[in-house]
């Protein structure tokens, strides 16, 4: 648990390049998760220049980037091809709305942007569609569940996924094929996530798949910086993590190198009028 400034990212890669150099570990048998490819770069520059050429082996990516390796090596085995076609919101859009018009659903009443925002939402919490779209009051969501189905049937037949698919579609991978999830589980020995406090329900699911086989993970974050609330970021996710992972240990960094006092004393107050995590 570490708070803004305290060293979070430079903990991260210290302890990388110590399992390297000191358990004499190969880089290729550690995982570094984190949330925007700029930290992922920032992450792996880091620990290039502490462990050498051999870094280069190393798993340091975002959520999607990781599931895209995945899935270009097994995708096969869902029945995608290896170069299957990455869905941008552009992309995803556009096809919303050719299944509006395959529906006859006016865009007027059912804007393209709210049913794909019902869809991501519905992926992101890893609910399952019929209980997502079809237990509301909300008509215009219950209606999103023919479009959500459509647009999904769409994507297999043009070999494609969207964003949240990649995350979705490797956690079904992982499931559906045991040989698939022990290869990655024995492969990463050794398991790091950045800002766990984000992680959304799928993004959870997908990091204790891929822990499932040894349990060894570390992950760091503060539960006072979540801010994907808005994407289904579940607090919880870090606050119940010691149950999560009987055994694990806490380590809290709680000296800021980054702000000055007059700024740390304003930071804590506002976030001494935060909810308590029931109400959020």
């Amino acid at each position: 648990m570490a708070g803004a400034g305290s060293g979070k990212t430079k903990t991260l890669t210290a302890r990388a390049a110590n399992i390297v150099d000191s358990l004499d570990v190969w880089p290729g048998n550690i995982l570094c998760i984190t949330f925007t490819n700029k930290a992922a770069r920032e992450m792996k520059e880091r620990i290039h220049a502490a462990v050498g050429p051999g870094a280069e082996s190393m798993w340091i990516h975002t959520f999607h980037g990781m599931c895209v390796r995945i899935l270009r090596s097994h995708g096969d085995a869902l029945g995608y091809t290896r170069d299957f076609t990455i869905y941008d919101t552009s992309d995803s859009l556009r096809l919303i709305k050719r299944c509006l018009g395959a529906l006859d659903m006016d865009e007027k009443y059912f804007p393209p942007k709210t049913m794909l925002d019902f869809i991501s939402r519905a992926k992101n919490h890893y609910e399952k569609p019929a209980e997502f779209f079809r237990e509301t009051e909300d008509y215009v969501r219950r209606r999103a569940y023919d479009v959500y189905a459509l647009y999904e049937e769409e994507q297999r037949d043009a070999n494609a996924m969207d964003f949240d698919n990649l995350l979705l579609k490797t956690i079904e991978l992982l499931e559906k094929h045991e040989d698939v999830r022990l290869y990655y589980g024995n492969k990463f020995r050794y398991v790091m996530v950045d800002e766990y406090q984000d992680t959304n329900p799928a993004q959870y699911k997908l990091i204790r798949l891929l822990c499932s086989v040894h349990g060894n993970i570390c992950v760091v974050g503060d539960d006072d910086q979540s801010i994907y609330g808005w994407r289904g970021a579940d607090i919880r996710n870090i606050l119940e993590f010691e149950q999560d992972f009987p055994g694990a240990a806490t380590i809290r960094l709680e000296q800021n190198y980054r702000s000055y006092g007059n700024i740390l004393n304003a930071a804590n107050t506002v976030i001494s009028h935060n909810l308590p995590v029931s109400y959020t």
